[in-house]
């Protein structure tokens, strides 16, 4: 069985796609799934066999260009011939066209309102996105399309699936000088959305007490954006400072920008511990089970972007009106206060990590 699944969004949300590609596989054994995403999503999905990765970078190439491109691409790998199942996984505009241009015997989407305009003219059915709700996480949403297509009540496990590689492991304990089978901890303190970032200085601080309390290097994670490495350069030399004061050793490396997303993956599988924003590293945490301590200012839990390891922490502020002010969280504050951030502290994200790790070995030993 030849099959398309359409996930151009974020990274995050191409990791939270992965347990769709495991019921596929369960559903229909011995089919092939050609997977549309973007650069860093065709990088996660290594460990597939079955999965084929299509970028389409749709910043790049004019929107009806870029379309017919890519179909012509996934019609060549088809032999021409119409695909069995084409589902859009992502809610956007571009992408039901893009889904709607691939002949196929099959089509499905979420239902909106451009769905329901297109499914009278076109071989498209569409599905029920599910509320938002504290209860149901993102993984649950392209989940819908197996259920709808088995027509089962079942919830399938919604965790994020990602698969480990050796050699990736093996390239970044060369980069970073350290086994991952020794105790380490990840921070990673960026996001897309400036809102959604706490402040660095706090990140800072918290590695450096980290280190100095668990024995324990702290590796700071990150996307090779300017900006990014301007500002985690500025946070990594307050944290070595910090620690050089104490006279303590073996701290950890400043990692932004210098890893692949597969090295990223391998970082963060191999962890003791992720500290986070509300951002895809998050996802990759909990599809390896990494204890988690996740910050959320702008963004809540109902939009379904929580962690899912089994041991996790939110550290948020629940008492402020203005939350949530945006789906992704804007880049500035509407309100001028940045309050969901600004009165998180230091102190009340250590607590959480305590929380976190109580009882794991390393940390009570420490």
């Amino acid at each position: 069985m030849q099959i398309v699944v359409i996930q151009t969004a974020y990274l995050g949300d191409v990791i939270l796609t992965t347990p769709l590609l495991v019921e596929l596989e369960r559903l229909y054994p011995g089919s092939k799934i050609h997977f549309v995403t973007t650069v860093a999503g065709s990088n996660a999905l290594a460990g597939f066999k079955n999965v084929v990765p299509y970028v389409y970078e749709k910043r790049k190439t004019a929107f009806v260009e870029g379309i017919r491109e890519l179909r012509n691409r996934l019609l060549i790998a088809n032999r021409n011939l119409p695909f069995d199942l084409v589902l859009i996984a992502h809610r956007s505009f571009r992408s039901l066209v893009l889904g709607a241009s691939i002949p196929a015997r099959r089509r499905l989407s979420f239902e909106t309102f451009q769905s329901r305009l297109l499914k009278y003219f076109l071989n498209l059915e569409t599905v029920v996105y599910p509320p938002y709700s504290d209860a149901i996480h993102y993984t649950q949403r392209p989940l819908e399309f197996v259920r709808f297509l088995s027509n089962s009540t079942q919830v399938p496990d919604r965790r994020p699936r990602l698969h480990k590689n050796l050699d990736t492991d093996g390239s970044l304990e060369k980069k970073i000088g350290h086994r991952l089978d020794l105790p380490y901890c990840v921070v990673s303190p960026f996001s897309t959305w400036g809102t959604k970032m706490w402040h660095g200085d706090r990140f800072a601080e918290l590695a450096s007490i980290i280190v100095k309390r668990y024995s324990m290097p702290v590796y700071f994670c990150g996307e090779p954006d300017p900006k990014c490495r301007v500002m985690a350069e500025k946070m990594f030399h307050t944290f070595k400072a910090s620690l050089e004061d104490a006279g303590t050793e073996n701290t950890g490396a400043n990692l932004v920008g210098e890893t692949s997303v597969g090295e990223m993956v391998s970082l963060i599988a191999n962890a003791k511990l992720l500290i986070a924003n509300d951002s895809a590293p998050v996802h990759v945490a909990s599809s390896f089970n990494v204890p988690t301590v996740a910050i959320f200012g702008p963004t809540v839990k109902r939009f379904g972007f929580f962690p899912l390891a089994d041991r996790q922490v939110m550290v948020e502020r629940t008492n402020l009106d203005c939350r949530p002010c945006s789906l992704h969280g804007p880049e500035l504050c509407p309100k001028g206060h940045f309050k969901c951030m600004n009165e998180i502290q230091v102190e009340d994200v250590f607590k959480a990590v305590q929380n976190v790790t109580r009882g794991l070995p390393w940390f009570e030993q420490h």
